[in-house]
């Protein structure tokens, strides 16, 4: 049976997610606004918190999965998807979106929290868009094979 190989010690634990604001110099405008909607789509999310649910839980992985590409682009600054990066922080900002407004919509959600986690939201999903139309179609110059 073949060892599988332990990850550095700066690619372990909770340390990751904390990449984008210890290295915040290195994210350039759009994703520090990516970085802050995510932070705001996570506050939003807790600020309910006794009626804290499947939603929110959906909104904070949606969150953490955005603060963990932008700590990938800290570590590599290539990220090897065929949507790229920005892509999918504005699906990500969508879909969180979607949730919210559907939560707003069909439960007695509080407007305070769902207002902040739209807000966040927006944020991810034009900065993700801008990101995209400026670094254009380059994922296809990645080398899968290596």
């Amino acid at each position: 049976m073949a060892r599988r190989e332990q990850r550095p010690e700066h690619e372990r634990g909770l340390r990751i997610l904390l990449l984008p604001f210890t290295h915040f110099r290195q994210l350039d405008n759009w994703r520090r606004v990516a970085l802050g909607g995510a932070v705001i789509v996570m506050i939003g999310s807790v600020l309910s918190f006794p009626d804290f649910g499947w939603i929110e839980a959906a909104q904070l992985l949606v969150a953490i999965s955005c603060l963990r590409m932008l700590a990938r682009y800290v570590e590599t600054n290539q990220f090897a998807s065929p949507f790229a990066d920005g892509t999918l922080l504005a699906v990500g900002g969508l879909w969180t979106a979607l949730i919210a407004l559907g939560n707003a919509l069909f439960d007695d959600a509080s407007p305070r929290s769902e207002i902040v986690v739209v807000l966040g939201c927006a944020a991810l999903f034009l900065a993700g868009m801008i990101i995209r139309w400026n670094e254009g179609p380059r994922w296809y110059e990645h080398d899968y094979a290596s």
